[in-house]
């Protein structure tokens, strides 16, 4: 017991020292993620989205991934129906890109870099998936990207656009 609670404070102390996470940073610690609460030589303690607390001894944290430091990215794929002409479809979900950095109301959210559209990412088994990268204030991701899929729905609809569903082909002899 002795031993662990040295390892716990060791872990504790580089975790302060190195500045890797602090409390109210979101990171993921093995299977959990969270917002961190505090944090002492001994111990991290998480609290989940569904509000369930987790104390972790500093001495299992082997490896940590901080969702919340100096700038974050909303990573968004819209998947469209492959009769959309490629074109059109890129050129549609880039303009509300470019309208959604430019909202006034939504604009703190971002950093000075404006999306990224990076195109065509998969041709899958019902549409091909178009990606477009938004670089967020720390936190803001989640917040981004849900505001985002909901516009380009709206959009998509507007535009006639279909986003594709699972369908099955059935030939009869």
């Amino acid at each position: 017991a002795a031993q662990n609670l040295i390892r716990d404070v060791l872990n504790g102390f580089f975790i302060l020292l190195e500045d890797q996470y602090g409390v109210g940073d979101v990171i993921t610690v093995g299977t959990l993620s969270g917002g961190v609460e505090r944090f002492n030589l001994r111990i991290t303690v998480l609290r989940d989205l569904e509000g369930k607390v987790h104390f972790i001894p500093n001495s299992t944290i082997a490896q940590v991934t901080v969702a919340s430091r100096d700038w974050a990215r909303a990573v968004i794929d819209v998947q469209v129906a492959y009769e959309t002409p490629v074109d059109k479809a890129l050129e549609v979900v880039k303009s509300e890109a470019e309208a959604f950095f430019q909202d006034p109301t939504w604009r703190d959210k971002f950093t000075t870099d404006p999306p990224e559209m990076l195109g065509v990412q998969t041709l899958g088994d019902f549409g091909m998936m178009i990606r477009v990268l938004f670089n967020t204030k720390p936190k803001e991701q989640w917040a981004v990207g849900r505001e985002f899929r909901r516009r380009i729905k709206l959009r998509l609809d507007n535009e006639q656009i279909e986003i594709p569903y699972p369908t099955r082909k059935v030939i009869n002899g």
